[in-house]
């Protein structure tokens, strides 16, 4: 059995089959320097300052939004930085997160998670063993995205927004 150290996601090939509970390992993720930050919500890093954010806007020095980068172009991103302050930054200043594949582990019956608080790490707020409740496609929703399972004694939009903000947890993998 592994014990590894990573993020929490819901997890979606296409993005309209329907997600998975997922888990993506901190070792299978680097920082790159920014080259595609559109304002969804992406992780960010300020290099010259060690802040963590997030980007909840992209646009160019016309103020018209960044729905396409080409190769060189100035963006402006502005970002919610982890203790609830915003700023600007240019993008070309900022790393974003890479995720490979290789740290992808869809959860699945009998793996054991905890979830801990982003803001506080030594913080739990669930710990236990996966048990899913499978749904037919297209049937169940969460926060408008599509699910596939519930995780059994947890209220549904409370285990949603843990992965969908990208909670911090530990996983054990068989």
């Amino acid at each position: 059995m592994a014990t590894l150290q990573g993020v929490l996601e819901l997890h979606s090939e296409t993005g309209t089959e329907g997600g998975r509970w997922a888990f993506q390992d901190a070792a299978h993720i680097s920082l790159e320097p920014a080259s595609a930050v559109f304002g969804h919500g992406e992780a960010v890093y300020d290099p010259a300052t060690g802040r963590l954010g997030r980007a909840i806007k992209a646009q160019r020095p016309d103020g018209s939004r960044a729905a396409s980068i080409e190769p060189g172009a100035v963006i402006y991103v502005e970002v919610e930085w982890t203790d609830h302050t915003t700023d600007t930054r240019l993008m070309s200043d900022l790393l974003t997160e890479c995720w490979s594949h290789d740290g992808l582990h869809v959860l699945k019956n009998g793996n054991q998670l905890t979830i801990y608080d982003p803001g506080d790490i030594t913080q739990v707020l669930w710990s236990g063993t996966i048990q899913l409740q499978p749904y037919e496609p297209f049937t169940q929703h969460a926060y408008g995205f599509w699910i596939r399972t519930d995780q059994l004694g947890v209220d549904r939009q409370t285990w949603a927004r843990w992965f969908l903000d990208h909670y911090p947890a530990q996983l054990t993998d068989d």
